[in-house]
C-alpha cells in the first residue's frame, strides 16, 4: 500500500479550503492561451513523441504547437524531434530562424526512446523545480506529446508498446529535488477529449488563491460527463427548470415529451439531450472545438478560477503572439462535434480517437478478461479495424472514452479531497490483485452507486446487457477506503462513504446540475424543446 501522494498542505486555510485544494490536484482548465504565471516562473517545455506520429493527419499539430508556445516563453525546451525539419517539412522554414535559432540551437534534443525519454524529462522536472524552489516561484511545465485523459503522458517509441510517465511520477520527482510538497506547480497538455490545452493550475494541490466557489466549479467541470445520464433525463422531465411552475402544472405525468410526438418535437428533445451531453464532456469549455491560441477576454478560461494578477492577456500576450487570426474554415472533412480539435481533418481526428482506445486497451489490468467489459472491448476493437468510421460511431466511442476518463478522474478527485491511501497506482494503472477481499467488498457495495452510467446517444434505449460499463473507478476508490479502514468495522466503512464521499459526491453534481441550468445555449435549446410541447 502507497501512501497518498497528495497530502493536504500544513498551514491556514479552513477544512474545506484544504480539502477543495488537494482536490485540485487532480483537476484542469481547457485554456486557449498562457496561464497566469508570475513574470519569473521556472518554465520547462518538452515535445516527446516518435518521428512516425508528428505528421499530419497524426499529431503533428502538437509537435507545431511545441513552435507556437516558443514564441511566447523563454523558457527551457527539449524535444525528440528535428525542429528544423519539422517545420520545413510543414511550410514554415521562414521560421526556423526566428524561433528555433541559427542552429536549431535552441532546442536541445532528447534521445528518442522510452528509457532515454523518462530519465530526462524526469531529470528536468527535478532540476527546474530546484531552480523553482531557489528563486521562491513558480514551476510551469509543458508537455507536448499524446496523453492519456487525465495526462499521464505517453512514451510510444517501441513499436506495440506503450509506457507511461503519470502525472504521480512528476509529482515525486518534484518532492524528491526539493525535499518538500511547498511548490506552486503547473502542468499543462494538448487537451486529450477537446480542442486546447489542458492545464492543471496546481498539480500538487497548493493554495491557488481561488474562492472556494471557483473551486468546486473548476473540480466539477473536471468530472466531464460522469453523470450526463442523469442530467440528460431530470432536464428533460416534468421537474426541468426549463418550465416555469405554470408551465408545469399542465402536464400530469412525469415525461412530458407526447407518446405520439412529432418529429420536430423528437428533434428538439434530441438537440437537449445531446447538447448536454456535449457540454459536461468538453467541460463547459467555451472554445472546446477550436484549437488556435485565442486572446479574446471573453474567451478566457483562467478568470473562471481566480482573476489574472500577472501579465495581462491583452496588454501582453497578445501583443507577443502579433500572428494573424486563424481562420475557422468550415471543411467537411472533419467530425462536426469535434470542430478544429485533434488536428482539424478527419483523418487526425481518427487518428486520435484510435489512440485514445489503444490507451484504453493497452491500460485498465485485469479488466478486458471480464465479462462486463466484453461490450467496451468489442467496441474499441471494431472501431481499431474500421478504417473510415462514420460519425456515429465516432460519438459512440468518444462517449465512452469521456465517461470512463471522468469516472477516473472523480474517483482521483475523491481520493485527494478526502486524504485517502491511494493503492498501489493511479486508477488506470491499478491492479486489482492483493486487495484484502472483505473490506473492499464492504466498501464497494455502497460506493458503487454512487458513480453514473455512460449516456447512450438520444433516442437510443439502454441495453443492459450490451452497453459499456466501467466499474473500475469505483472499485479503485473502494480498495483506497479499504486500505484507510482496513482495522475498522464494516459499519465505520459504510458511516464513512455515508458521512463523507457521498456528500461530497452530491456537491460535484449538483454543482454541475447548477452549471448546466446556467448555460445560455442549453437554456436555448431548452426553450425549443419546450415551445411546440
Amino acid at each position: 500500500m502507497s501512501s497518498n501522494p497528495q497530502a493536504p498542505p500544513p498551514g491556514g486555510g479552513s477544512i474545506e479550503t484544504i480539502m477543495l485544494d488537494s482536490a485540485l490536484s487532480e483537476s484542469s482548465l481547457i485554456i486557449h492561451n498562457p496561464p497566469d504565471i508570475p513574470v519569473d516562473a521556472e518554465i520547462l517545455s518538452v515535445c516527446a513523441m516518435s518521428e512516425e506520429n508528428a505528421t499530419q493527419g497524426k499529431y503533428g499539430y502538437i509537435a507545431l504547437d511545441f513552435v507556437a508556445w516558443k514564441v511566447l516563453f523563454h523558457a527551457n525546451w527539449f524535444s525528440t524531434l528535428d525542429m528544423p525539419k519539422l517545420l520545413a517539412a510543414n511550410g514554415y522554414q521562414n521560421l526556423v530562424h526566428q524561433v528555433l535559432g541559427p542552429n536549431g540551437d535552441f532546442i536541445v534534443n532528447m534521445p528518442a526512446n522510452t528509457r532515454g525519454v523518462e530519465a530526462d524529462f524526469l531529470g528536468q522536472v527535478a532540476a527546474r523545480a530546484r531552480a523553482a524552489d531557489e528563486r521562491k516561484t513558480t514551476l510551469f511545465i509543458m508537455v507536448f506529446a499524446p496523453v492519456t485523459p487525465e495526462q499521464d503522458i505517453c512514451v510510444d517509441f517501441e513499436p506495440g508498446r506503450m509506457a507511461f510517465i503519470t502525472t504521480d511520477m512528476v509529482r515525486d520527482a518534484i518532492r524528491g529535488a526539493i525535499g518538500h510538497n511547498k511548490l506552486p506547480v503547473v502542468f499543462m497538455t494538448a487537451s486529450p477529449l477537446t480542442g486546447g490545452w489542458m492545464c492543471n493550475p496546481s498539480l500538487l494541490g497548493l493554495s491557488t488563491g481561488a474562492s472556494q466557489d471557483s473551486m468546486l466549479r473548476l473540480i466539477s467541470q473536471s468530472c466531464g460527463a460522469v453523470f450526463a445520464d442523469y442530467f440528460m433525463n431530470v432536464f428533460t422531465k416534468r421537474g426541468t427548470p426549463f418550465l416555469t411552475d405554470e408551465q408545469r402544472a399542465k402536464f400530469r405525468y412525469d415525461d412530458i415529451t407526447p407518446i405520439w410526438a412529432t418529429e420536430v418535437q423528437t428533434n428538439t428533445l434530441h438537440k437537449v439531450q445531446r447538447g448536454i451531453h456535449e457540454l459536461l464532456e468538453q467541460r463547459h469549455t467555451i472554445l472546446a472545438e477550436k484549437h488556435n491560441l485565442d486572446f479574446k477576454l471573453e474567451n478566457d478560461a483562467w478568470p473562471c478560477l481566480r482573476p489574472r494578477t500577472s501579465r495581462p492577456l491583452q496588454g501582453f500576450w497578445a501583443r507577443k503572439w502579433n500572428q494573424p487570426e486563424d481562420m475557422d474554415i468550415d471543411k467537411v472533412d472533419r467530425f462536426g462535434f469535434l470542430g478544429q480539435a485533434f488536428g482539424d481533418s478527419r483523418m487526425s481526428q481518427i487518428f486520435h480517437l484510435k489512440y485514445l482506445a489503444k490507451i484504453e486497451l493497452a491500460t485498465c489490468p485485469g479488466d478486458w478478461a471480464l465479462t462486463g467489459a466484453a461490450f467496451t472491448k468489442e467496441l474499441f476493437r471494431n472501431f481499431l479495424a474500421t478504417a473510415e468510421p462514420d460519425e456515429v460511431n465516432v460519438k459512440r466511442v468518444y462517449d465512452a472514452i469521456e465517461f470512463r476518463a471522468s469516472s477516473m478522474t472523480l474517483a482521483h478527485i475523491l481520493a485527494q479531497a478526502l486524504g485517502l491511501p491511494i493503492p498501489g497506482a493511479r486508477c488506470r494503472h491499478w491492479s486489482e490483485a492483493g486487495v484484502r477481499h472483505s473490506k473492499f467488498q464492504t466498501a464497494f457495495a455502497v460506493v458503487h452507486n454512487l458513480f453514473g452510467k455512460v449516456a447512450v446517444l438520444p433516442g437510443e434505449i439502454r441495453n443492459e446487457l450490451k452497453c459499456v460499463k466501467f466499474f473500475r473507478s469505483s472499485r479503485w476508490l473502494s480498495a483506497a477506503i479499504a486500505n484507510k479502514f482496513e482495522d475498522s468495522s464494516d459499519v465505520e466503512i459504510q458511516k464513512f462513504v455515508e458521512m463523507k464521499v457521498a456528500p461530497l459526491v452530491n456537491r460535484i453534481r449538483q454543482t454541475q446540475f447548477d452549471l448546466v441550468k446556467e448555460n445560455k445555449s442549453i437554456a436555448r435549446l431548452g426553450m425549443e424543446w419546450i415551445a411546440p410541447l
